[in-house]
């Protein structure tokens, strides 16, 4: 099934392969809304230990913190950093953000609130949202930061 999503090869004046894509293009459309179009939606999209969750619950998700995010008033270009753990609602945030053009910045939950402090600094981030277990390092890197 073709959709308007479909990424197309193509060959520049000089016979090089060059990947095109739809305008606008946004890449949570592609890997998520998709398969809600194409019929998915009750398959699933994402399995945990925990639970599973299919695609329609998938992009419900994404599209409740996309609309949360504006709502506290991100806009798109600003950039928000992520510390969070691996599970569904990392890639609500995620793919959330990305769908209304904020860009996210997925940091390793592992660092240190120096290393925190000064990627918050240099990445020009809006906004940290993070897990509540790393919240003792992020915290003293958003007391550091301005």
């Amino acid at each position: 099934m073709t959709t308007r999503f479909e990424l197309r090869n193509e060959l520049d004046e000089a016979g090089i392969p060059q990947l095109g894509f739809p305008n606008p293009f946004n890449i949570a459309e592609l890997l998520i809304d998709r398969h809600l179009a194409e019929g998915r939606g009750h398959k699933v999209a994402v399995r945990t230990l925990e639970r599973d969750v299919t695609y329609a619950e998938l992009i419900a998700s994404v599209n409740r913190f996309g609309n949360t995010l504006t709502t506290i008033g991100l806009r798109p270009g600003d950039r928000l950093a992520m510390v969070a753990k691996d599970c569904p609602e990392f890639l609500y945030l995620f793919f959330g953000a990305t769908k209304v053009g904020v860009l996210p910045i997925p940091l390793n939950s592992l660092l240190r609130a120096n290393d925190f402090a000064f990627i918050f600094g240099d990445s020009q981030c809006t906004a940290v949202i993070y897990s509540l277990e790393f919240a003792h390092e992020v915290e003293a890197a958003i007391a550091r930061s301005s």
